[in-house]
């Protein structure tokens, strides 16, 4: 029969909340993630992996925005992100355009 190591349990649980908190300070804190994780002494993979793994599939989500007549010309549309992040897009702007920009900002 295979045992299963309480310690183990803990201590993955114990490392998921760290990370927690370093997540959500990190948002918090308006720094890069390079930036943070030099002041906090922490590996930028590790920090990435935790990112991802906590982020969870369905946290970001996209929804769909059609033009409006309202839109008149020299229109921007503002997007901002968990505080932090403020995307402005000038209308006209070519898919492909707004795709490489989206993609940047999913790697923050």
């Amino acid at each position: 029969m295979e045992h299963t190591n309480n310690n183990d349990t803990r201590r993955g649980a114990n490392l998921k909340k760290e990370w927690q908190r370093h997540l959500k300070a990190w948002r918090a804190s308006g720094d890069t993630q390079v930036s943070y994780c030099q002041k906090h002494e922490l590996s930028r993979h590790a920090f990435q992996y935790w990112k991802k793994n906590l982020q969870g599939r369905g946290s970001n989500r996209f929804v769909e925005v059609s033009q409006s007549s309202l839109l008149g010309v020299g229109s921007v549309v503002e997007i901002l992100i968990d505080g932090r992040v403020q995307i402005r897009i000038p209308q006209g702007v070519s898919p492909e355009q707004l795709r490489t920009v989206l993609q940047a900002v999913k790697e923050l």
